[in-house]
Order: structure tokens, then sequence, then C-alpha cells
């Protein structure tokens, strides 16, 4: 061009040149000017920018030169993404007012994302896609560094190489572009897929295609800007709240973790105290974690006290290790992940990273903003029992979209407790059991403050003391209204109104809302009936059965199998239980399968054996215990402390924020405590009998319900139930005490 007009056309001639040292070369040939001998010819050197595209053109210089004729050189520079050879990205980037944002978290090694259609042609397709790596292998998608594949009609379509990076845009999205995809017509295939940050991981959702490039929107709290602290001493404080998170109470002890062919060994904010792996010319380093294979101890990460937060994510991560495979350093990271079940939790493998990482997340109180809860149980005066806790959420919570389609509204709620953080933009009040998201504003609906009611037939949770309503005169309330329906054993609840934005109603049709009842199945199996937990026993079936010796009267024992007949002890065939003295062997009844579930106990019931005669107790031991004989209806009943029939286990720990606090050597094993009412004259008081952390063991002569912690003696009457385990030790601290709450049952 000169002087604004063009001169002569450039690209009559054009190549591409790939050179041994990896240099990309487009050159440019004009035609041959027979009158001036000159020939015009634009030389471009391509060069690999991942952060560039489509890219930029730099001007560098311009040659001319004289022999037999005239050449005219003018050479370029193109930094662009398609230079790059396709591999896996950097998936952070910053934007233009210095925020940072990471992706990597999406980046999957085994599993592809499958993108969500509600396209008419979704029946025909689907979109496979991985962030910033290339896809894992996908059946019927071409090989090679892909970043999205579609299979339409059956068909593998490459939709794109990762060869860029993510790009920020001054809308606060993140995007990224996967390019050189099968052949489009005159072009090739493209992916464009759009972030938006949000309070959920999300998926990836089939936006539009625009000629040959597909675009995916993807609204993610891992598109939301990081807000990473490093703390030390084995605390980190919450950027949001000021909450100090502190580990220090797991320090002191060795962690071990199988995974495999593997061993791992690790402390918390120190080395370990055993010398499983040892190293030299240490100095002032210590080992933190170890991983052992039969004889091979390799050393994983060295001593920090440093923790890292980030959005919700709490890590430490100990480096330095071994050489692994050559080139790389072992180095092991623990994610401290909140869960309000867990005190203090324990450790899991995730896995090992291609450098070598090995990843463990660990769920745990420890991680968690201080929180409420309540009783989640409820006994109506005809002796039903009702129990909500399993819709209690320890690591999420209900999330429950607005009725008029407002997208920028939602809805969050838990059970008996207060909300579960969540990374992303999530700023709901740590203390608040109903939240309500508008927009980027987060508003407390309530907190839980007191147990369910029983009102018409339908049980009511208040969350009461939420933020101001708009007319400044009181605070919002969320009323929940769980109503009993046997099929709705996986549901949600549904906003039913908002009264002047200050009282919130809920309506949760569940299976969970009705009485607690009784199941009954065969083959040594039964279901609880609410949760659909299956408790099976046939693992106690033996072959030579059980001995459980009479304490009182030692010439006698019981002979007894689980589900099968006791055999070779001198009973009919098909006795479930033999009855045995010096002189005679008498059936204690037939054999069952038949288990059935009433209220948190699983029953086994054996019929139609010998007539009875008085029988004695025998003291709690391993195994089935005798605890009582009803004399007139000649039953015998025994009682077996098993982790078969147990749904959850109940901690016996907690954490006062420094240290943990265990109350396991308080547990009586065989015994239990016993206690009197220093209110009633001591001839007359009824006898308590307590254990902790689980239910009492079997206690002669008084027939104390099953599952029972806490058990009143009365003077005259039936032994009574006065107390579950529902929940783990609290911490009062306003008196400074741990407190054991159990729970009342009718």
């Amino acid at each position: 061009m000169e002087d604004g007009k063009p001169v002569g056309p450039v690209g009559v001639e054009r190549s591409l040149q790939f050179s041994t040292d990896g240099a990309l070369t487009l050159t440019y040939k004009g035609d041959l000017d027979e009158h001036t001998g000159t020939r015009n010819t634009f030389i471009i050197s391509l060069m690999c920018d991942q952060d560039e595209n489509p890219g930029k053109l730099r001007f560098i210089r311009e040659e001319m030169s004289t022999s037999t004729q005239v050449t005219h050189d003018v050479f370029f520079e193109f930094k662009t993404a398609l230079a790059c050879t396709p591999a896996p990205v950097d998936c952070e980037v910053t934007d233009s007012h210095g925020n940072k944002y990471d992706l990597s978290d999406l980046s999957r090694d085994n599993d592809p994302w499958v993108a969500i259609d509600t396209s008419d042609l979704a029946k025909t397709r689907n979109f496979y896609i991985n962030v910033c790596k290339p896809l894992p292998r996908v059946l019927g998608c071409p090989g090679g560094a892909l970043g999205t594949c579609a299979k339409i009609d059956g068909k593998g379509v490459n939709l794109g190489y990762v060869q860029s990076s993510p790009q920020a845009g001054e809308d606060g999205s993140i995007s990224i572009v996967y390019l050189n995809g099968d052949v489009c017509g005159h072009g090739r295939y493209s992916t464009r897929i759009i972030f938006q940050c949000d309070d959920s991981p999300g998926s990836p959702m089939f936006d539009q295609q625009n000629g040959c490039e597909y675009i995916f929107t993807w609204r993610t709290s891992e598109a939301c800007p990081i807000h990473r602290v490093q703390g030390d001493n084995c605390k980190v404080q919450d950027p949001r709240s000021g909450y100090v998170f502190d580990m220090t109470s797991l320090s002191g002890t060795d962690y071990e973790v199988a995974n495999g062919k593997y061993q791992y060994h690790f402390a918390v904010c120190g080395p370990l105290k055993k010398e499983i792996c040892t190293i030299k010319d240490a100095g002032s380093d210590t080992v933190s974690s170890c991983q052992v294979e039969g004889s091979s101890h390799k050393i994983a990460g060295l001593t920090t006290q440093s923790l890292t937060y980030d959005d919700g994510l709490i890590m430490i991560n100990y480096t330095r290790g071994e050489t692994c495979h050559k080139i790389y350093e072992r180095s092991t990271a623990i994610l401290f992940t909140c869960d309000h079940s867990k005190s203090p939790g324990e450790p899991q493998f995730i896995k090992e990273t291609t450098d070598c990482t090995y990843l463990f997340e660990w769920n745990t109180q420890l991680a968690c903003l201080p929180f409420k809860r309540t009783s989640c149980t409820f006994n109506d005066e005809k002796g039903n029992s009702y129990d909500l806790s399993p819709l209690s959420l320890p690591r999420s919570n209900w999330a429950v979209d607005s009725q008029t389609g407002n997208h920028e509204q939602r809805y969050y709620i838990n059970v008996c407790k207060s909300l579960v953080p969540q990374s992303g933009s999530w700023k709901c009040p740590s203390a608040s059991a109903s939240c309500l998201k508008n927009g980027e504003q987060y508003v407390s609906l309530g907190e839980a403050e007191s147990a369910p009611q029983l009102e018409r037939d339908v049980l009511v949770l208040r969350y009461t003391h939420g933020d101001r309503c708009p007319d400044g005169q009181r605070n919002r309330t969320t009323i929940v209204r769980f109503k009993c329906d046997e099929d709705k054993v996986k549901s949600r609840p549904t906003l039913i109104t908002a009264i002047e934005d200050c009282v919130y109603t809920f309506m949760w049709l569940t299976a969970f809302a009705c009485p607690l009842k009784s199941s009954k199945h065969g083959d040594c199996k039964v279901t609880n009936p609410v949760t659909g937990h299956l408790f099976d026993l046939n693992s106690l079936k033996r072959e030579n059965g059980y001995t459980v010796y009479d304490t009182v009267d030692t010439r006698k024992m019981f002979r007894l199998n689980i589900c099968s007949e006791v055999t070779h002890v001198g009973c009919e065939k098909g006795a479930g239980v033999c009855i045995k003295d010096r002189q005679t062997a008498l059936s204690g009844g037939t054999f069952s399968q038949t288990l059935s579930y009433r209220d948190q106990v699983v029953q086994l019931t054996y019929e139609n054996g010998f007539v009875c005669k008085s029988q004695a107790m025998a003291m709690a031991g391993d195994g089935p215990v005798l605890v009582d004989t009803d004399e007139e209806k000649c039953i015998h009943f025994f009682s077996w402390h098993t982790p078969l029939v147990c749904e959850q286990q109940v901690k016996c720990s907690i954490s006062n924020g420094t240290s943990i606090i265990d109350l396991t050597s308080l547990v009586h094993k065989t015994g239990y405590y016993t206690a009197t009412d220093e209110d009633v004259d001591l001839d007359h008081s009824p006898d308590f009998y307590i254990n902790i952390c689980q239910p009492l063991n079997p206690i002669p002569g008084v027939a104390c319900p099953p599952g029972t912690a806490v058990c009143m003696d009365p003077e005259d009457g039936p032994p009574v139930d006065i107390g579950r385990i529902t929940f783990p030790p609290q911490i009062n601290n306003a008196i400074d005490e741990v407190v054991h709450r159990l729970q009342q049952h009718h």
C-alpha cells in the first residue's frame, strides 16, 4: 500500500513451513514485476501465545536488496494460540481490575462433563467437555487433545482442540475457546464456553450454535474471583466473616490412610511422631507425610504450619518430598471441608495427580463457621414419633427456585440447623437456617431456635430472628410445613407464600414427616421404612451358633443362631434357640429369617418352642445377651449390640477450638452408670441407668426399652425410656462445660 492505495497483490504464492527447531513461518509472495524486477514478500513468524485468540500482528522490519533482481521483504510477528501445540493450558486468569480466577477444579481426568441440552435436537446428540485440558477417552470420539466432542446421531465430531487459555471479560465473565475442530463447510468447528460466577458448582449448558461455533454457558462457583488467604500456626482467617479456623486440635497425632497397595502416613501442622520416613542432613526440616509400599518408604512432604483459605476450602500443602518419575517432587495436599456431622472426622484419599501430589479430603466441623442446631424429633399424644433428621444436610443445603421464574432469586434451607457455607459468591449469614439470594444480595430469613411441632397433622418448623423486614419493625421468619406423603422419599420444599417480604412459608411433601412405623422382611434383612436403609444380619449366621451362659444358674446355657437353626446341641431340628442344662435340651423357638424394624430397633423372634420355666438373666457381654424372661408368656428376651443395625455412628468427641475433648473413655462397654433423684426420698426415688454416647447395655432384672441411653426404673411400673442418642457432645460456652444431650422418647 502506498498513500492508502494498493500497489500490488501479495499472496499469489503462499506457503506454511514448520522447521526442525519448532519455528512456524507463513510466507506470502507477490508477482514478479518484469519491468522493475521487484517481488514483494511478506514473511510472518507465527508465535505460540495461549492468551492470544485469534492473535495480534506486529510489524518487525522491512528489507530491500538488489542483485540480479530487486527483492522487497517485509517481516511480521503474529502471536496466537493457533500456533500452540494442543495440550493442557494454564487455567488461571487475571482480569483488568486485578481479580484472579482459577478454573482448574473443573478439569477432569477420568470422566468428561456432559453438557445439558434443552434444544429440540437433544435426543440426537451429546456434548462432552473438559476445561483447560484434553478430554478423557470418550468412546466414539476422535482421539487427540480435544477440548470438546459432540456425538451426533452416534458419530463423533471434533469441536475443537485445547490450545488457548481462559480470557477474562469486562463484565466479570470468563471464556475459553477451542479451535480447529473437524471441517465445517468452508471452515472448522469451534467451541466457546462462557463461565459466570454463581454459588453452586453448576454444569455446562448448550446455549446456541453460531455458524460453525458451538456456544455453551456455565454458571459455577469456580468462575468467581478467588478469595485466597494465607495463615500461620495452623490457623487461617475467613476474609469475609473474620472467623479464625484453627486446626491445631488435629496436631500431635499420626494419621494413616490406605489406598490400594499404598499406605499414607501424615500429621497435621507438625512432624510425624513415628520415624516412618527419615531425611538425611535434615537441619531444621522434618517429615509430615510419607508414602509406604511394602519396604519402600518415600517422603511425600516436609512440615509446614501454613494454612490456605480459598473460598470456603482450607488446605495445608506439604511440599519438597522425594523425587517422583525423575522430574517431580512428591507433595501432599490435605483439603479440609465443612461437614456439620463430623467432629473431627477422618481423612479420605482422593487421588494422586500426574505431578505426584497426593490429595486427601477431610470433612470436619473444624472447617465450618459457627452454626446452630435444634432437636429434629417430635412425639405426639397418641404415642407416634416423628423424625426429620434425615432431611438435615451436613455438607450442602436445599435450594428452592423462585416461583416467579426470576433466576436472580434463590432460597436456601437446611433442616433443624444452620446452612452449610458454600464456595463462590456465597454470602448467607453463618447462623441462618434459611436464606434468600436476590441478585448479589443475601438475606437471612431466620435461625434454627426450636424443634418441630405438630399442628393439624402437619409438622411445622419455624426459623426466627432473621434480618430486618422492609417495615423496619419485625425480623424475617421462615415457616416450613412438612406434610406426610409416604411416596415422597426424595422430594424438595416448595415456596408457598412470601408475605410482605417478611414471612416466608414453604411446603414439603415428604415420607420423613410420617409417623415412624415398623417393617418386616424375610431373608434376614429389613428396611427402615422411612429412610430406605437396608439392615442385613446374614453375616451373623454361624455354623456352630452362639453360647450364652446363665450367671445365676451356672448349669444352664442357651445355644442360639441368627436366622438359622442351631445344630448338634440335642434339640429338635429347626430350633433357633436351644435351652440346655445337664439333663435336658429344650427348644426355645423355631428359627425364623423374618426381621422386624420399629423405631430404631431391629428385632428377630423365634416362636413355638417347648413349655418354659422361669429363667434368670445373664450379665452383658459380647454377642447375644439374655436380658429378661416373661414367665407368664414364656418369652426370653435377648439383646445384641452390633454395628450392623447402625445407620450412622454418633461421635463421642467435640472440639473446643484448640483441642479435642474425647468422652470415649466414659463409655460403658458392658456395664452402666446409676443415679438417683436427690429431691425424692431415697427409698422412693426411681433408679436411673445411664450410658454415654451409645445405648445402655442389658441390665439384669431391668427390662429397659431397646435403644435407650437413659432409663428410669420407677418404684412401681415398668422401666421408662427417657433419652436416646441423637447428637454428639456439645460445648456450652456460657458455663464452659461439655453437654451430652439426649432426645426424650415416648
